[in-house]
């Protein structure tokens, strides 16, 4: 058995978000990590986080819902199944390589993780 990630089809180009992105932010008091985005050769993006909040508290593989992604916007949501929900909006720096942003709930609270992300080269 082989195992493939989601890609799209030959000949499509990728989203611009597509791939793997690592912690960039200057904030030491957010948790590292970092986002993970496919595209399906549907053209559907996925994504999931991993983020390390203390040396006893990795979280890996947290599912994002992505709402929009037409760069240079990006939007997406960490569900709330333990916890409140909270929000990613994100904008895709112009040489695509930064992706600048805030994680917001409803209270106005802040998700523990990375706001800053700069993209690992294939």
């Amino acid at each position: 058995m082989v195992l493939r990630r989601p890609e799209p089809k030959p000949g499509v180009t990728a989203n611009p978000f597509v791939g793997d992105w690592t912690t960039a932010s200057g904030k030491p008091y957010l948790a590292s990590g970092s986002l993970h985005i496919r595209q399906s050769s549907d053209g559907t993006l996925s994504a999931w986080l991993d983020r390390v909040i203390a040396s006893s508290d990795r979280r890996n593989g947290e599912l994002l819902r992505v709402y929009s992604a037409t760069a240079p916007e990006l939007d997406f949501e960490r569900p709330g199944d333990i916890g409140p929900p909270y929000r990613y909006h994100g904008s895709l720096s112009g040489d695509g390589q930064m992706l600048t942003g805030d994680w917001a709930e409803n209270s106005g609270a802040r998700l523990n993780a990375p706001d800053r992300f700069r993209k690992v080269p294939d």
